[in-house]
């Protein structure tokens, strides 16, 4: 996958705006800030997060740091005996650090309970992905994959948050070979029916943060992949600056910002995600919770990651309308004070 010809951030400015090819670095730290390095540092959230769509499984594995506090968190959803295990680890700020780049870095833990590596390779056009954790009852997790990044279009996005505050991302998906096993359940995995989502991401956010998240990737009857992203999150100007976008055979196609609505009835959760136009029409019915509560002093964290069922249409920019159909996906809601 060929780079940019510039970095992120040029003499101070951060380059806003929406691209297809990935920055040779993701040198935010270097954006005009009166702020001390080390600062600046303790405040830029950075993560690493990919959601696994294969026959059997929907996992969500993830390496994310909010500059004082660290998560290793890995989701699976078996989907065949209906079952969800989950590994999460909350950890020191020093326990691991995102790369500035994608074409050859990695990011990685290993500690109490496992460990969890992202080797990315986006020169080679590839994302090597291991984990192997501990998920209780004496069980443990393993994923070896390798993504396919060749000949795909990624999205790249560099938003203006409130004054003097940024935010990038680099999303896709891509088609994945590897094998996954937990317990006496194992599943080898082709890039004709398992792909992947990624989401690398960087932000210098306000003291609390906020964001809604809706994505899934889908394998069309003609073979070909369906990716979605939908964000809900602090840009200045949503309307000219978001990270929405549908993948319809390995092109991006920009979706408008949307809002997100929730309502319970009879116990029973739904989503709806939709733009004032009519392009994005969809609902989320929460089948698998997944909630995380940490409150310690300086950091406050309500994070709500369920698995569940997508169905309805979208309409992106350059294609045909997409219908999902009871396509398995995950959501977000998420509140983060530190």
């Amino acid at each position: 996958m060929e780079p940019q010809n510039q970095p992120l951030v040029v003499d101070g400015s951060v380059r806003f705006g929406r691209y297809d090819r990935p920055f040779p670095r993701v040198n935010l730290l270097e954006a005009a800030n009166r702020l001390p390095r080390p600062v600046l540092r303790s405040r830029l959230k950075r993560w690493q997060a990919f959601q696994i769509t294969s026959p059997g499984w929907f996992v969500n594995i993830a390496l994310f740091h909010t500059g004082l506090l660290a998560l290793a968190q890995v989701k699976a959803f078996d989907r065949t005996s209906q079952r969800k295990v989950l590994f999460e680890r909350q950890l020191p700020p020093w326990a691991f650090d995102a790369p500035e780049q994608l074409l050859d870095s990695a990011m990685q833990w290993r500690g109490r309970g496992g460990s969890i590596s992202f080797r990315n390779r986006l020169a080679q056009d590839r994302i090597e992905i291991a984990c192997d954790v501990d998920v209780g009852k004496g069980e443990r997790l393993t994923i070896d994959a390798v993504a396919n990044a060749s000949g795909l279009e990624p999205l790249v996005v560099a938003i203006p948050l409130r004054p003097g505050r940024a935010m990038y991302s680099q999303k896709g998906i891509l088609p994945v070979a590897g094998r996954i096993s937990c317990g006496d359940q194992q599943e080898t995995w082709s890039e004709d029916d398992t792909a992947l989502m990624m989401d690398d991401h960087r932000g210098f956010y306000g003291y609390v943060m906020r964001w809604d998240w809706l994505t899934t990737a889908v394998r069309q009857t003609d073979g070909s992949w369906i990716g979605l992203n939908l964000t809900r999150n602090a840009s200045r100007d949503p309307q000219r600056y978001n990270e929405n976008a549908c993948w319809v055979d390995g092109r991006c196609h920009a979706l408008p910002p949307v809002c997100f609505e929730r309502s319970q009835t009879a116990g029973e959760e739904r989503w709806v995600v939709r733009d004032d136009r009519g392009d994005v029409d969809l609902t989320f019915d929460v089948q698998v919770p997944g909630d995380l509560r940490l409150n310690a002093l300086l950091i406050e964290s309500r994070y709500r990651g369920p698995f569940g069922r997508i169905n309805g249409v979208v309409r992106p920019a350059g294609a045909d309308p997409v219908a999902f159909d009871d396509v398995f996906g995950m959501g977000e809601q998420f509140y983060l004070r530190v």
